[in-house]
């Protein structure tokens, strides 16, 4: 009876480990059908530290929906999936404030912002900004915003069929400090492993 038991213990801890290893496996975006990619698979690698700058009014950016992509929350970071030949949508919207009068700056009423995509992703010990088959476009193209006024914007994201398998950082200008918080993308079928980071 002891000795079952013993077997029975075994077995349990035998499965348990086997469940863990296939959860942490089906948590990172590593394709089965693709394991000989793994050399050439894009890393999205550390952010660089933000030094943000002094304006005479918040602007803020905020994502409002998606369509096209599997999204995933993982803790404040938000992976977006979506496989290569695919297209998806991200709308976000950009929110400037009330004017507030800084000593020394001038005051710039009409801000013009042009719309484009910031990609980030690991190059040997450095960040690169490139991003090979990914196409974005926005519609409208630019905007100008005034005090307490808004605007939204559709990013139309396009996948190339043969894109490498990976995960890049990105948001939309005007940055990291005043566009949309920094999100994963990921280029594959399963969200990225941030224990991999």
């Amino acid at each position: 009876m002891v000795k079952n038991l013993k077997f029975l213990f075994i077995g349990i801890i035998i499965a348990a480990v086997i469940t863990v290893t296939l959860l942490s496996m089906n948590l990172s975006y590593v394709d089965k059908n693709n394991t000989d990619k793994i050399s050439t698979m894009i890393f999205p690698g550390s952010l660089p530290e933000q030094h943000c700058p002094i304006g005479d009014s918040p602007l803020i950016g905020s994502i409002i929906n998606f369509t096209g992509m599997n999204v995933y929350d993982i803790g404040n970071v938000k992976i977006f999936v979506i496989a290569p030949g695919q297209h998806g949508q991200i709308i976000y919207e950009l929110t400037r404030g009330n004017y507030q009068p800084l000593t020394g700056f001038s005051s710039r009423q009409f801000l013009n912002i042009t719309n484009v995509e910031i990609f980030y992703h690991k190059e040997n010990s450095s960040l690169s900004t490139t991003h090979e088959g990914i196409t974005v476009s926005f519609m409208p193209q630019s905007e100008v915003l005034q005090y307490n006024s808004s605007s939204t914007i559709k990013a139309d994201i396009a996948i190339d069929s043969n894109a490498l398998v990976g995960t890049y950082w990105f948001t939309f200008h005007p940055g990291p400090c005043f566009g949309p918080n920094m999100s994963l993308i990921t280029i594959g079928d399963k969200p990225y492993n941030l224990s991999l980071h």
